[in-house]
């Protein structure tokens, strides 16, 4: 019974991450620091891979535009 509890937590907390992580993504203004801890967190409970490559994209996508203004 305990292992069947210790699955559905993980579950449950993988669902959480995902949601947080697809929340950041579809925010208007985003904290780089946030989203990478995001992308973290997703990583380390086994969220599906297409969220994840999702985040990342956005995230160099983010970096990339932070990089363009420091040198306008």
């Amino acid at each position: 019974m305990t292992e069947r509890n210790k699955y559905r937590d993980m579950i449950a907390l993988r669902k959480e991450k995902d949601k947080n992580l697809q929340d950041l993504i579809a925010m208007e203004k985003i904290d780089l620091a946030a989203l990478s801890k995001a992308i973290e967190e997703a990583r380390e409970n086994l969220v599906r891979e297409e969220v994840i490559a999702k985040g990342e994209k956005y995230l160099l996508w983010l970096k990339y535009c932070k990089e363009l203004e420091s040198m306008l």
